[in-house]
């Protein structure tokens, strides 16, 4: 295989290395690959590959960053999820989604805000799910007004009757 066929299969398979390159595994100079390039129609210059943004795909010429913008990084890194609870849309790092996916706890709760988790604990694990550990003493009252102010009146409470 003569100089000019190496040449030519070289660009062809690699658009992106420089004539210099393409001389030392050649054994040329890159003036005379410029010459073989030119004259058999081929690129001369190297391809710049072209990047696109990881989030709106708009393209970057800087092959070393990933996102156009630092807004296009912030909306990348968050990951919309929906409350558990109240069921509203709200958007958590990607980070801290994998690291409480880490040991396989695949049926996470995922709320929006702390009053929602509150929420959620005081229906699920709570006097709304437990009324019988409710303490049965002077503060059954206090309890019971608490409980209806959160809406909760469909759970009864035993009020301590004192036997004398």
């Amino acid at each position: 295989m003569n100089i000019k066929e190496m040449v030519i299969k070289e660009r062809q398979k690699n658009l992106c290395a420089t004539l210099q390159e393409i001389g030392t595994k050649s054994n040329c100079s890159r003036q005379y690959v410029h010459e073989i390039l030119a004259g058999c129609n081929l690129p001369t210059k190297k391809y710049i590959p072209k990047y696109l943004c990881n989030n709106c795909g708009i393209v970057i010429p800087k092959m070393n960053k990933y996102f156009c913008s630092e807004k296009c990084e912030k909306e990348f890194i968050l990951v919309p999820l929906i409350c558990d609870q109240c069921g509203e849309t709200f958007k958590r790092r990607q980070g801290d989604i994998r690291g409480a996916l880490r040991f396989n706890n695949s049926d996470k709760k995922w709320f929006c805000t702390k009053k929602c988790y509150g929420a959620y604990v005081g229906i699920h694990y709570g006097f709304v799910a437990h009324p019988e550990n409710i303490i049965k003493n002077h503060h059954n009252k206090r309890i019971e007004r608490i409980l209806e102010g959160r809406r909760f009146n469909e759970i009864s409470i035993v009020r301590n009757t004192r036997k004398n």
